[in-house]
Formats: C-alpha cells, sequence, structure tokens
C-alpha cells in the first residue's frame, strides 16, 4: 500500500459522474425493475464499464500509463465510490 495512497484521475472521475448521473436521469424518466438497475446503473456496472475503458486505452493521457510510477490510478475501487455519491 502506498502512502499517500494514489488518487484517481480526474478523467475516472468525470466519466463515472456521468455514468450515475445518465442512471438517474434513465430511472426518473423510465419504469424500472430491480434487475436494470442493478445491470446497467450500479457501482459493479461503473466498475465494469471503467474496466472496459481501461482496457481499449480510452481515459485521457492513457497513452504513456505506467502503473509502476503513474501518480494517478484508472482503475475504480469500491472505496472510490462513498467520494463519488
Amino acid at each position: 500500500m502506498r502512502l499517500p495512497a494514489i488518487p484517481l484521475h480526474p478523467h475516472i472521475i468525470q466519466v463515472a459522474l456521468a455514468h450515475l448521473s445518465d442512471g438517474a436521469r434513465f430511472v426518473s424518466h423510465q419504469v424500472c425493475t430491480v434487475d436494470l438497475l442493478l445491470t446497467y446503473y450500479s457501482v459493479t456496472a461503473v466498475q465494469i464499464k471503467n474496466a472496459e475503458l481501461i482496457a481499449h486505452c480510452v481515459y485521457r493521457k492513457m497513452t504513456a500509463f505506467d502503473m509502476v510510477s503513474a501518480n494517478h490510478r484508472y482503475e475504480i475501487l469500491r472505496t472510490d465510490f462513498s467520494a463519488l455519491y
């Protein structure tokens, strides 16, 4: 564990908040089932989307990303969601 902890890259926070916001707008206009909410707008759904974006190097400045020496991280952890909400 590194102290202080490595913060999330600002673009990850921006994308995650947009994902959560899209879910909130969708829910307010639709009749939703619990399964639908858990599939598309849960913490797990945001983490899955985050992993897909990492795999395709979509986040800003990710082409030169080196996990060992990076000053930001790209993977959203469960512990990050309290700050996002």
